[in-house]
């Protein structure tokens, strides 16, 4: 029902047509209708809001009360790069949502081959979504990490990064540093940091 529910139905979509073999003759209705289901929540949430509020797409709407405007998605990063190496807003939160960004695309381009293409459109549009509507104030890249790091083919990225002959001697202090943000992410969440 969230805006992310627009990028699952995509991924899903993904999904069936290369179990089809791209054949679309062999399309069927019922597997398109549980695909278009997260899409649906997501409209059927914003219809709702429209009737009881009267603003259409209330949910997007109101991300202006949270300083989020629509802009282009090397603006956000630029504008926290900018702000973390000039000392404006150099904080955690920050570093961390920026080495997300980073840390995802690189292996998301590192192993392109390895994993399959939904996955790699999913975390992508994951963080283009928080880029394209991106927070007006600094910490401008708010919340990319929150999403990235509650996604599973993040995880996916990170066992191929110890899987390829990586020594384990790496997997508890980056499982440690992973636990860790999660943590830092849901205590934050918790105190309403990232709602402005």
């Amino acid at each position: 029902t969230r805006n992310p529910g627009a990028l699952i139905s995509v991924a899903l979509a993904l999904e069936y047509f290369r179990y089809l073999d791209y054949d679309f003759r062999r399309l069927r209705v019922p597997p398109l209708f549980f695909i278009s289901l997260p899409l649906i929540g997501f409209f059927g949430v914003q219809a709702y809001l429209e009737y009881q509020l009267g603003i259409p797409m209330a949910g997007v709407a109101s991300q202006q009360n949270f300083f989020r405007a629509p802009g282009w998605p090397w603006m956000a990063v630029w504008k926290d790069l900018v702000g973390f190496f000039t000392y404006l807003h150099y904080d955690l939160i920050t570093f961390i949502n920026l080495l997300v960004i980073f840390l995802t695309t690189f292996l998301i381009l590192r192993f392109h081959r390895i994993i399959r293409p939904s996955y790699g459109i999913f975390m992508m549009g994951l963080i283009l979504m928080n880029l394209i509507y991106y927070v007006r104030i600094p910490p401008h890249t708010t919340g990319t990490a929150r999403y990235i790091l509650t996604a599973f083919p993040f995880f996916q990225l990170l066992a191929l990064c110890l899987e390829r002959g990586k020594p384990m001697r790496f997997a508890r202090p980056m499982i440690g540093t992973y636990v860790y943000t999660c943590f830092l992410f849901s205590f934050l969440f918790g105190l309403k940091s990232f709602l402005g």
